[in-house]
């Protein structure tokens, strides 16, 4: 299943991708967002104007806790620091498109065995990762309706 969206045309609009979430938050809420070019960067992208560092995830089932890598985690709050930006994690699932400001959160980082090396190329292994748990309840939701907290 993928996010479906309202954009206020009568069409939903399905979030398959990274790609498709960046056009989406970069067309209706962060107009100046930019990609790294690098594809193995610890983030995905950032606002220069708004002073966002964000990592972005595109789950295709929908979680209460949405999953976060502790390497990640880090990527994205050191490239934060080393540029004078906020951290974030955006992360779509079928039901709605969710963000943290992980200044403001706690985490208690647990190992999960039997996860993907990696979600988005051909390697298909498996391995331990350090990760944490993020709930929807505590983000802020990216909907035409304005960024707004749940």
């Amino acid at each position: 299943m993928q996010t479906l969206l309202d954009l206020g045309d009568g069409q939903d609009y399905a979030i398959k991708n990274e790609e498709e979430l960046f056009n989406y938050l970069k067309k209706y809420f962060i107009t100046d967002l930019m990609h790294y070019e690098d594809q193995y960067s610890f983030t995905d992208c950032f606002s220069n104007e708004k002073r966002l560092e964000i990592e972005l995830k595109v789950r295709h089932t929908h979680y209460d806790n949405m999953i976060i890598e502790q390497l990640k985690y880090k990527g994205v709050i050191g490239r934060a620091l080393n540029f004078n930006r906020h951290p974030l994690y955006i992360c779509s699932s079928p039901k709605d498109v969710y963000g943290w400001d992980l200044t403001d959160i706690t985490i208690d980082w647990v190992d999960k065995d039997n996860l993907p090396t990696t979600t988005e190329f051909e390697n298909k292994d498996k391995t331990v990762k350090k990760v944490g748990f993020l709930p929807v309840e505590s983000a802020f939701k990216y909907n035409l309706g304005g960024k707004t907290k749940l």
